[in-house]
Order: structure tokens, then sequence, then C-alpha cells
């Protein structure tokens, strides 16, 4: 899993997080152009690296992959 962790909006002139939509790349076998559609949160990563690696789930978050 590679992602961002904000967006810099360019025609804003400053360097500081202006976009609060971010990139996300998955990888996992067998599974194939899985649309994720656009995530309410961040957290949404912490319960889905959490329930792959069977943890205990953050308090926030929605897993995704499974």
């Amino acid at each position: 899993m590679i992602t961002s962790n904000h967006g810099n909006d360019p025609t804003n002139g400053s360097s500081h997080h202006t976009r609060e939509i971010f990139t996300i790349l998955i990888y996992y076998p067998n599974v194939h152009n899985k649309h994720i559609g656009e995530r309410q949160s961040l957290s949404d990563i912490a319960a889905t690296v959490a329930e792959y690696f069977q943890v205990k789930y953050p308090e926030n978050g929605v897993k995704f992959l499974f």
C-alpha cells in the first residue's frame, strides 16, 4: 500500500496542506481493478492494515479490501 497523506493545491500559492483528497495504490494478490471509492478518513487505511495483520482494529476507520 502506497499513499500520500495530503495534497497541495498548486493554484493556492502556498506549500500548506490544502487538499483533503489523497492518492492510494494497493497491491493484493488476486484482486484486480477494485474501486474502493472515496474514503471518509485516513483511518480507513489503519482499519485495513489491522485486518490484514489480524490485530485489534483502531477506534475509527472502515476496512476496504476484504
